[in-house]
């Protein structure tokens, strides 16, 4: 068992006004050892507010910059929160997504009750779906996205582009890496997060 779980969160972001919500949400949620990096798509424009707006959020709560030569909804600056990243469990994050107020205790609780092991939870689609019905769980094509996986750090892979279906596939990956270890995915049917900021 592991005492204290910390927890980071890639946000990838070209600055949009939703961000403040999406960061928002996890005020109440960080402690000590916890990173948020926000990391700006900066290929063709540099919103200069973005790193303010981030610092108001407190010393969880990092700036980052990345221009990977071309966009593709966040998943090079997603890549690159990963590589800085120095905690037990990482997750990815749109800027306009929004954590469930009790989404980080839960993540904690299990990942000190099952150190290594990815945590695969419920979040709630925009057309109001959750990625699955109670006790339904299971690895589905086009309704589990990243944004359903707490992954250990030392099963974390950067997103594959191209590639069809690129959440999916990254989940995928990371649960067969750390299933080939005797690490399988720890489920739950509680909802963690909000797709593109819906009312919690």
């Amino acid at each position: 068992m592991i005492d204290v779980v910390t927890i980071g969160v890639a946000v990838p972001t070209i600055g949009r006004p939703t961000l403040e919500r999406t960061l928002e949400a996890m005020t109440q949620q960080v402690r000590d050892g916890d990173q948020i990096l926000v990391v700006q798509d900066t290929f063709g424009r540099r919103d200069p507010t973005v790193e303010a707006r981030v610092a108001r959020f407190g010393t969880c709560f990092r700036y980052l910059e990345h221009d990977a030569g071309q966009s593709f909804n966040g998943v090079f600056q997603t890549n690159h929160a990963f590589a800085h990243m120095s905690v037990d469990l990482a997750l990815s994050h749109s800027d306009d997504d929004v954590f469930a107020p009790h989404a980080f205790d839960t993540i904690r609780r299990l990942g000190g009750l099952y150190p290594q092991h990815p945590i695969l939870f419920r979040c709630i689609s925009p057309n109001g779906r959750p990625t699955w019905q109670d006790g339904r769980q299971g690895l589905r094509r086009h309704r589990l996205g990243g944004g359903s996986l707490a992954a250990p750090r030392r099963y974390l892979r950067p997103y594959n582009y191209p590639c069809d279906g690129i959440d999916y596939y990254w989940v995928c990956e990371v649960v067969a890496l750390a299933a080939a270890d005797g690490k399988l995915p720890v489920w739950t049917d509680e909802i963690l997060m909000y797709g593109r900021a819906m009312e919690r």
